[in-house]
């Protein structure tokens, strides 16, 4: 098995894939808590620093090329501070910006979390305009979107709910994809669930599956029912993740198989989404099996989650954990 792996990892450098989706600038203001304000019962928290990282589909983009990948960015961001910053991150991993729209009309998506020196979140400000991208930028996504869909192996839609995937657009991205036999795979969220059908994959978590499907929540004793009633509503392959539990795969021929995790500690969770569908988007392109991406995944988020903040994994990362779990 690892070595199949390996052989796999020299495809991921053949491979370019669009990532289509919100992208969103994570800032995180580090500081010291020592006093309670005066003012009302809420911590003081001397800044001492700041700290900026991909987020959103951008973060997708960055799993991809930390592990030898090509992605090209599909995205809106705003012409502010925020977006100018994002640009400038992206060159500096070699991410491709040539799909990106720089518009005056929203905002760059921006996630600020104000953190102790301790490594614990106070509190989450979001700077966002949520609401759907009007027919203007859709047409100016979509003339992107046709542009470098020919380079594309592969299409992962990474769908935050923030305006950027409207239902038009996920509907136009999946059936021109149809058109040219190019799989998508989706991080879904569920108010879009009836605009995903035909895609080749989705990774929701439980909260989003319970969601789509229309239960309260997933359970060891409706698990199997909601995925296979997901696969077969969405015409998709359905990798269900349950954090501590794994993940279960629901394929469109009907099987299901489990994946157990392998997390060891979790010491954050920001991000994990991300890592899984880039490493089972990325390994289905090359070769591997669904079964096998996700085992794969697995091992990915194993390493993503025992770190803090939105985070990736490098190859060396993922090659090393692969030799301690094989005993090599």
């Amino acid at each position: 098995m690892k070595e199949r792996f390996l052989k796999i990892f020299e495809q991921f450098k053949k491979k370019t894939i669009l990532v289509v989706g919100d992208t969103m600038l994570d800032h995180y203001l580090h500081g010291t808590v020592s006093r309670q304000s005066p003012e009302a019962p809420v911590p003081v928290l001397l800044a001492e620093r700041d700290e900026y990282r991909l987020g959103g589909a951008a973060n997708v983009a960055n799993n991809l090329a930390r592990i030898g990948a090509t992605p090209i960015l599909v995205s809106i961001i705003g012409k502010d501070t925020n977006g100018e910053k994002l640009v400038q991150m992206l060159d500096a991993e070699g991410i491709s910006t040539r799909g990106l729209i720089v518009t005056v009309d929203r905002p760059t998506t921006e996630k600020l979390r104000v953190i102790d020196n301790g490594n614990k979140q106070l509190i989450r400000l979001d700077f966002e305009k949520t609401e759907e991208i009007g027919e203007r930028l859709e047409d100016e996504l979509i003339s992107r979107f046709d542009k470098l869909l020919k380079e594309a192996d592969g299409v992962l839609i990474s769908d935050y709910a923030k305006g950027v995937m409207s239902p038009s657009f996920i509907k136009y991205v999946i059936e021109e994809c149809a058109k040219t036999k190019t799989p998508v795979f989706i991080d879904p969220k569920p108010r879009h669930k009836d605009f995903y059908k035909n895609s080749f994959l989705l990774t929701p978590n439980e909260k989003e599956a319970s969601e789509m499907a229309g239960v309260e929540a997933i359970t060891d004793g409706n698990c199997n029912e909601v995925g296979k009633r997901l696969a077969d509503m969405l015409s998709a392959n359905i990798v269900l993740t349950r954090g501590a539990k794994g993940m279960r795969i629901f394929s469109r021929e009907s099987q299901v198989f489990d994946v157990p995790a392998k997390a060891q500690s979790v010491f954050d969770v920001t991000g994990a989404g991300d890592t899984v569908i880039s490493f089972v988007a990325l390994a289905c392109l090359s070769g591997l099996t669904i079964l096998e991406s996700c085992q794969l995944a697995n091992f990915a988020a194993r390493i993503v989650i025992e770190k803090f903040g939105t985070e990736t994994v490098k190859s060396d990362e993922i090659l090393k954990i692969l030799s301690q779990e094989f005993n090599d």
